[in-house]
């Protein structure tokens, strides 16, 4: 067998293994939505069909840039940040960004690091902003933090959280599957002080 064809074989071997665990992931999450009872089955849908968005999102932009192998996540986020607020139903939405670039990440990192900002994104678009609010902004910052991780911070400025809501104990879905994610990234999830809301995701560059 021929170099190319060796490696034709590998990638395919990869996309199948990444293809069955992002499946199982959805699968969790559905089950999880559903023993929870806490959405009714039109929003289980389209929040769904948002994650499935965010992973095509997430293997075009691997196979982008020479198979599956590891990207600058701030190129990512500013090729694709504005699809994120468009599967998101968030036009209305301004977006500032404050991105450090060489901040690699491999498609293990990728997957559920992306995740996390899906669902950050979707829940302060629905929950964040008063019907009447014209401003409506959202920020994302990430930097680096030493040789092997970094953080990436969201803020908006929208209502804010209710007041003493623990993030890392909450019944939200959305922050029960964001804690998921960030124990998958051997990170950590936090909230910070903020007139809106801001939230925070420290993680490793390497599992």
């Amino acid at each position: 067998m021929n170099k190319s064809n060796i490696e034709k074989n590998f990638l395919l071997n990869e996309v199948h293994h990444r293809v069955i665990n992002n499946l199982q992931l959805v699968l969790s999450i559905l089950t999880l939505e559903k023993h929870l009872g806490l959405k009714n089955s039109d929003e289980i849908v389209e929040s769904t069909m948002a994650r499935v968005s965010t992973m095509s999102i997430i293997y075009q932009s691997a196979y982008d840039v020479d198979g599956l192998s590891s990207l600058d996540f701030k190129d990512f986020i500013d090729n694709n940040i504005d699809k994120f607020i468009r599967i998101n139903n968030g036009s209305d939405i301004n977006v500032e960004l404050d991105l450090e670039s060489g901040i690699n990440v491999d498609s293990d990192i990728l997957s559920p690091l992306t995740l996390i900002l899906n669902e950050i994104i979707s829940n302060s678009i629905l929950y964040a902003f008063e019907e009447d609010q014209e401003d409506k902004t959202i920020s994302i910052s990430l930097k680096r933090t030493g040789d092997k991780s970094a953080y990436i911070i969201f803020e908006d400025n929208g209502i804010g959280l209710p007041e003493g809501l623990d993030v890392n104990n909450s019944n939200s879905i959305g922050f029960i599957i964001i804690n998921l994610l960030a124990s998958q990234l051997g990170g950590q999830f936090s909230k910070l002080e903020s007139e809106g809301t801001a939230l925070k995701t420290d993680f490793f560059l390497e599992k």
